[in-house]
């Protein structure tokens, strides 16, 4: 599974947690709200683990981009180059949108 798809299942079991959490809160039901604050704390640790695969694959993408570029500038192929400037560029932001 991509690592772009557990952060969003991540982000919705944290928001499901904090309901049950709140809903627990509101009916004072204290084993309710416990389950809820598990459940958030769960899914923002799914959302953790998955903020480094993000980063790898930037990390990969941005070197495939600078090595295609590379390639692209020795042989004097224009398009080539073009090509891995903008995959180094995307890789790079992949990479630093996940601190």
């Amino acid at each position: 599974m991509g690592a772009m798809k557990e952060q969003v299942k991540g982000a919705a079991q944290e928001v499901k947690g904090k309901i049950k959490e709140e809903t627990g809160d509101a009916l004072d039901d204290k084993g309710m709200e416990i389950r809820g604050k598990a459940k958030k704390v769960e899914g923002q640790a799914r959302q953790d683990m998955a903020r480094p695969m993000d980063k790898a694959a930037g990390a990969a993408h941005e070197a495939k981009g600078a090595l295609k570029e590379d390639l692209g500038r020795e042989t004097g192929n224009p398009r080539l180059e073009s090509e891995g400037r903008n995959e180094k560029t995307a890789g790079n932001i992949k990479k630093k949108a996940n601190y």
